[in-house]
């Protein structure tokens, strides 16, 4: 229905799309992709790029329109056109007729985050997955038939082109407006005195009794990685965002879906657990006297051999006295001579200053030691001991940690992304070459105006 090369163009940028979204379900390319390919590992999830199919299909639907007005008066491009239209509508009509009737059948409706949910409330997430699957295919199969008959109209009875794109265009508006409403609603639009109207629950308003603010909180009482209404009254170890880093992920897959590993809990400095309340009961509030505090030496680095090696290692083991490292830190530690760990009860480091990408420590101890630090490590910390900076290791799979020399020390991690210093400083240059070139161009115009009057006259 569409012609000229657009439209191999479109359909290759339609079919990459929806390889690249299979992920893990074709491996061979994606995992190819995924250390060649500049950016694409920072995709939260493959599924991602259907985004390029909707976008390139939805660019198809418009051209093959474009066609049918173009060609209109051309009956035998009118003929031959009406068996792949309504083969194309049957192949789409029928899978929605398929999954609306059969779909209920066809699968689980089971997901990895149903362990997460009270056992009560999965088989009702199940029959929402259903219904919801249900729904959406009759739906669908509606608009289809509705904009299969409007196409059909237009090339059997010739009605204007106008009308032809304002029947499509109130199809489009009713079909958008109907599934935006299911995520941008009236809820969403509230007063400001009724959305500043939210208040702690009776839970935060005792964890926000303990006035140090050195400590994190877990809520097992909701939907935990999901969720960000604990961030609003604390520092949280759960909470949902769209960017998560992989390794955390690792371990909320690891040592908190599965089965809660009270080791990690307590190297995150979880001091306050708000776990379920009894039927009927509001949440309740658990304190944590094992949570390590924001810093701490350790006596003993077990080394293992790979990033899996040292996940599977948090298992079973007391972060307060051991860390585990992978031996690619092995080096870095002999080179600043910290081996062996040698345990030093006098020593003591605490936090002085917290900002955010900003945070200082002091330190006191007899000999060098390795301090491990409850914040996660990531490339755009950088470390500084009484000003001269120092390389960060990592510990425990995703902590910072770093050898404290003997001695008193300030110790600072500031939080430096080179990346968007360098881009900010691209960004504003091309503002003002694009400025320099916008105002080079309108004054050549009106020189050039200035220039044909003045000839005129």
């Amino acid at each position: 229905m569409v012609k000229g090369p657009e439209k191999w163009w479109l359909l290759a940028a339609t079919v990459v799309s929806v390889l690249l979204s299979w992920g893990r379900h074709f491996s061979g390319l994606n995992e190819w992709l995924f250390y060649h390919l500049p950016l694409y590992s920072k995709f939260r999830t493959p599924s991602m790029t259907l985004t390029i199919a909707g976008v390139t299909m939805a660019n198809t639907a418009v051209l093959a329109i474009k066609t049918i007005i173009e060609h209109r008066e051309d009956k035998i491009f009118i003929q031959r056109l009406k068996t792949p239209f309504w083969i194309s509508a049957g192949i789409t009509g029928g899978l929605c007729l398929i999954f609306a009737l059969f779909g209920g059948s066809m699968f689980s409706f089971t997901a990895e985050a149903d362990a997460s949910y009270p056992e009560f409330l999965v088989p009702a997430i199940q029959l929402d997955r259903k219904a919801m699957l249900t729904s959406d295919a009759w739906r669908s199969l509606t608009f289809i038939i509705f904009g299969a008959i409007i196409i059909w109209i237009y090339m059997r009875y010739k009605i204007k082109s106008q009308y032809l794109i304002l029947m499509l265009g109130a199809l489009i508006f009713v079909d958008m407006w109907s599934v935006d409403k299911r995520f941008l609603n009236d809820d969403n639009f509230v007063s400001d005195k009724k959305a500043k109207s939210f208040q702690p629950t009776p839970a935060d308003e005792l964890i926000l009794q303990d006035k140090d603010p050195n400590y994190r909180v877990l809520n097992l009482a909701s939907n935990t990685f999901n969720e960000s209404v604990t961030s609003c009254f604390h520092k949280s170890v759960g909470g949902y965002s769209p960017a998560k880093l992989r390794r955390y992920q690792d371990i909320i897959d690891y040592h908190f879906s599965k089965k809660l590993n009270i080791s990690v809990v307590n190297m995150l400095n979880t001091r306050y657990i708000i776990v379920p309340g009894g039927e009927g009961q509001a949440p309740r509030v658990q304190y944590n006297s094992e949570a390590l505090g924001n810093v701490w030496f350790v006596d003993t680095v077990e080394w293992v051999e790979s990033p899996d090696a040292e996940i599977v290692a948090m298992n079973s083991f007391n972060p307060r006295t051991t860390a585990f490292m992978d031996k690619t830190w092995q080096k870095e530690l002999e080179n600043m001579e910290l081996q062996p760990v040698i345990s030093d009860t006098a020593a003591s480091i605490v936090m002085t200053d917290y900002t955010p990408g900003h945070i200082k420590y002091r330190s006191h101890n007899l000999q060098t030691q390795l301090a491990v630090f409850s914040e996660v490590y990531y490339k755009t910390w950088s470390a500084y001991i009484d000003g001269k900076q120092v390389p960060i290791l990592r510990a425990n799979y995703i902590l910072r940690a770093l050898p404290v020399p003997a001695g008193d020390h300030e110790i600072e991690f500031k939080c430096v992304d080179n990346l968007m210093i360098k881009s900010a400083k691209v960004s504003l240059w091309s503002s003002i070459l694009i400025i320099f070139v916008l105002g080079s161009i309108i004054s050549l115009m009106i020189y050039q105006r200035k220039k044909n009057e003045c000839k005129a006259a």
